[in-house]
């Protein structure tokens, strides 16, 4: 789209996206007291200094060619003429010199923002630190008043060369370029959302990001984004809410590895590799049909804080072991449901060995007189130690919060300890 007849970049802007705006919409202008004088206010035509920056000869330039015009009416009447139904305001700011200024600038761009807003942003004269404090602003917006942005406009008049070349092409080809540079933006939040992911354990905020479309993405490539990001989800709630067959069997974690590959391949898509292979070394330990994917999970939780998460995990994680190794000599399977009490039953009779009542179920009499359940007994008794306080909300004990991160930890090295034993000394 070409907006022809415009001595500014915003009254191109404003008429290529708010043309549609109404009065509940703002256009703000955000001025330093030499803008306000140099470039919104109307005024007579100066003569050029002999010392100009590049934004001031580029200001002159549309001028120079219509010496005989009437007086330069200016930005406040440019867009006057233009009849909207947005209100236009100007806000103040310092040149941004020191470090009182930035803040300044930094507080008069967040009053502007209402919550929720969809945000157009113009950083063509914008100069010194003021596009850095932009983009940082609009991630801080992003958090704090949940803003949409919809576009970072930069309008590259330098294309047209030098000021002496740019008045030697004629006005109907003096056409330059809208650079939007709201990918780079993109960037970060995928970077975030990717970090979060990884450090947290917390899909949500890429799953939304694809779900924009951010990319702007129209081919292949979006659907296998969206399945990505479903996928993505899977995992994240497979482990958060302790889906255990399906952690074990690992068929999502292998088919996100696959996504991955593909969209690594994606044209288009390049800035994002990096971040694709860092959440691809978060799932790479998972394999199908692997009990150690259950010590992976409790790592992850333990990782990420999830601490109720890994207790019930590293429980039943305990049990599942035990149904592997006597699957055929106790014929016991890991997602069978009376397996499974068999093998709690048979740790109960561990702790309370006459108990007459406990020796109803042959296969758990046959398990608790079994080694490793022994060698497990002390871990596991020290598992719902920990499991006990926290369901209890500390009422029954005088653990403190700080305590349960290093007594899990320790638990759980233990836990492994035993299961990477076993199997060495089993020859498996």
């Amino acid at each position: 789209e070409t907006v022809s007849n415009v001595y500014f970049i915003q009254e191109a802007l404003i008429c290529m996206f708010c043309h549609d705006f109404g009065p509940d919409d703002k256009i703000c202008i955000f001025l330093t007291s030499e803008a306000r004088r140099r470039n919104w206010e109307p005024t007579a035509i100066p003569e050029p200094p002999v010392s100009l920056s590049f934004r001031q000869k580029v200001f002159f330039f549309f001028r120079r060619k219509q010496k005989a015009s009437p007086p330069y009416e200016g930005l406040k009447n440019r867009l006057a003429s233009l009849t909207l139904q947005a209100p236009v305001c100007t806000v103040d700011i310092p040149d941004g010199l020191n470090e009182q200024d930035i803040w300044s600038i930094f507080r008069a761009l967040y009053t502007q923002v209402p919550d929720n807003a969809h945000i157009y942003l113009d950083i063509t004269h914008a100069f010194r630190s003021i596009p850095m404090l932009a983009s940082i602003l609009l991630n801080y917006l992003y958090v704090v008043k949940n803003v949409t942005v919809k576009g970072i406009y930069y309008g590259a008049f330098e294309t047209l060369g030098s000021v002496r070349q740019a008045e030697n092409i004629p006005l109907d080809r003096r056409t330059a370029p809208v650079i939007n540079l709201l990918p780079f933006y993109e960037l970060h939040r995928w970077t975030n959302a990717a970090h979060a992911f990884i450090t947290y354990g917390q899909s949500r905020e890429l799953e939304k990001m694809v779900r924009e479309n951010v990319w702007q993405r129209k081919d292949e490539s979006l659907k296998t984004l969206n399945v990505f990001a479903e996928n993505l989800k899977k995992v994240s709630s497979m482990i958060t809410l302790l889906r255990g067959k399906e952690i074990y069997t690992g068929t999502d974690f292998a088919h996100m590895k696959k996504l991955i590959e593909t969209l690594q391949k994606e044209k288009g898509l390049e800035p994002l590799s990096p971040l694709f292979s860092t959440i691809q070394k978060k799932i790479e330990p998972f394999a199908e049909n692997d009990f150690n994917n259950c010590l992976h999970a409790i790592s992850w939780c333990i990782d990420h804080s999830l601490m109720q998460q890994a207790i019930t995990l590293m429980d039943e994680a305990v049990i599942t072991f035990i149904c592997l190794q006597f699957k055929d000599k106790h014929n016991l399977s890991y997602d069978n449901l009376k397996s499974r009490k068999s093998v709690a039953l048979a740790f109960e009779i561990l702790a309370q060995p006459n108990k007459k009542n406990l020796q109803d179920d042959p296969i758990a009499v046959e398990l608790s007189q079994e080694p490793l359940l022994k060698r497990f007994r002390e871990t596991r008794r020290g598992l719902h130690e920990i499991r006990n306080s926290i369901n209890h909300a500390g009422f029954t004990d005088n653990k403190k919060a700080d305590q349960f991160s290093d007594a899990l930890k320790n638990i759980f090295e233990k836990l492994k300890t035993i299961c990477h034993e076993y199997i060495a000394d089993a020859g498996q």
